[in-house]
């Protein structure tokens, strides 16, 4: 089974001193306003959000729950815990604060709040499910998920964070049309390629479900626009985000500000929440071309920060002159005599019918006539040489 860690260094608790890399202001009602000016200026959002909201889109944010907050009123839906215990205070802060970044960008999106994580050790939480993760994900896309964001991520190292059924859930979460993101980890390291994490193969170690295939990994920036020095450098890194002291609320609603992928990974979320409530028959393919192909790098990808600060206003736009991708066409079935079947259909015969029998027997008559005429060929050439 997926170990699951929160990729973030915010570990607040209403009565305990943030981790290192994330401060509280004081505990005052926080909104889902938009986003600090200069992340908003950074992802390109004003425009966007002139000409899109949210609307009518769900997000799952599968994390350790969310905290009900009066600034949630009518945005929330609260799903089924997929692990048990870990009630300490600060628990919801993770999932709390990345429902707030998802709403700062998309406001009139809804949130559908699952938990498959603790935010602790994980030594008070046990598991109710034999996978946590990919239950929830199962859920999401049966309770009306456009949209799934995970801000998690294998602990592991290496392959042997890859967990079949995670990997089944999301292949059937995206057949559904469901837009499927992930962070792409904090093992990152100073330089391309050196590892970062528990592995030894010259490389940061993977996380899942981001390196998932036809999930959109999410490297986290710095102001600068260049990569944090934590955010992982994988050959699956698709986009990056800001992810450094990123404005946001935990679970008492008190103003935060949260450092890593985790912070990085819902903002791009919201993008993809504008895209689908202007465009709602794109697949989640289209939704992911859109996001990277307006990123700041589009033709020139690369591990660390893939194809480059998203631009919500630039995708957006392409997105609505995208031609929706024609349905899979259904099979037909075949309403003829049922050659090839028995009696009873299974495709054994209960008759003394065989027509496979008639078949072999025909081509073995073939190839007889063939075999003789071959033969009279060859008679006729000896004798003709036998007359010369």
């Amino acid at each position: 089974m997926t170990m699951i860690r929160h990729l973030s260094a915010l570990a607040a608790t209403a009565a305990a001193a943030l981790a290192v890399g994330a401060t509280a202001s004081p505990a005052t009602a926080a909104t889902s306003a938009p986003p600090a000016s200069w992340v908003s200026a950074a992802i390109g959002l004003s425009g966007a959000q002139q000409a899109a909201s949210g609307s009518g889109i769900t997000v799952a944010v599968i994390d350790t729950g969310t905290a009900d907050l009066p600034q949630f009123a009518g945005s929330l839906t609260e799903g089924p815990s997929y692990v048990s215990g870990g009630d300490d205070p600060g628990e919801e802060d993770h999932g709390t604060g990345v429902a707030n970044l998802v709403l700062q960008v998309a406001p009139a999106a809804r949130i559908l709040a699952i938990r498959a994580i603790s935010n602790g050790t994980g030594a008070t939480t046990k598991n109710l499910t034999n996978c946590p993760l990919g239950s929830a994900i199962s859920y999401a896309a049966a309770h009306g998920a456009n949209v799934i964001t995970m801000s998690l991520g294998s602990n592991s190292g290496d392959l042997t964070g890859y967990a079949g059924c995670e990997a089944t859930a999301v292949e059937k979460a995206l057949a559904a049309g469901i837009t499927v993101l992930a962070a792409a980890g904090n093992n990152g390291s100073t330089s391309p390629f050196v590892d970062g994490g528990s592995g030894s193969d010259g490389e940061d170690d993977e996380s899942f479900p981001a390196g998932f295939t036809g999930v959109i990994a999410v490297a986290a920036l710095s102001q600068s626009g260049s990569r944090a020095y934590f955010s992982t450098v994988h050959s699956y890194n698709d986009v990056g985000a800001p992810g450094v002291n990123i404005p946001m609320v935990n679970e008492a609603g008190a103003a935060v500000t949260g450092t890593g992928t985790s912070e990085a990974t819902p903002l791009v979320a919201g993008i993809a929440a504008l895209i689908l409530s202007k465009a709602p028959h794109l697949t989640p393919s289209q939704v992911a071309e859109a996001i990277e192909r307006t990123a700041a790098h589009p033709g020139n990808w690369n591990p660390e920060t893939g194809y480059g600060e998203v631009n919500a206003t630039a995708a957006l736009a392409a997105a609505e002159k995208m031609t929706p991708a024609p349905p899979a066409q259904a099979s037909v079935s075949y309403s003829g005599p049922a050659y090839f079947a028995g009696a009873n259909g299974s495709g054994s015969s209960a008759s003394t019918t065989d027509t496979g029998g008639y078949i072999h027997a025909g081509i073995l008559f073939v190839l007889a006539l063939i075999a003789l005429g071959g033969a009279f060929l060859l008679i006729r050439r000896r004798r003709r040489t036998a007359a010369a």
